[in-house]
């Protein structure tokens, strides 16, 4: 309950090759970027991330498979991204 709580759920044979849901317990709004490992989607090249407004935006992954995504959480809410 002290910082951002994530995690990512991966399934490589579905469309949506992950979702990674974020949480902040804290009484402030957090913004921070969030260095996300997403070798387990089966995704090698590049990833298109949709936020839960429906903006869409597309990462180059880094050769250790992972993305650096941007996030803005109010006060004790959640947010969450599908990766395709």
């Amino acid at each position: 309950g002290r910082d951002l709580d994530w995690m990512l759920h991966v399934n490589p044979k579905l469309e949506q090759k992950g979702m990674l849901v974020v949480f902040n317990p804290l009484k402030e709004t957090v913004k921070r970027t969030l260095r996300v490992n997403v070798y387990y989607t089966g995704l090698t090249d590049k990833t298109t991330v949709r936020d839960m407004t429906g903006e869409a935006k597309v990462y180059q992954l880094d050769r250790d498979y992972s993305i650096e995504i941007p996030v803005e959480i109010n006060a004790e809410s959640f947010c969450w991204f599908l990766l395709v």
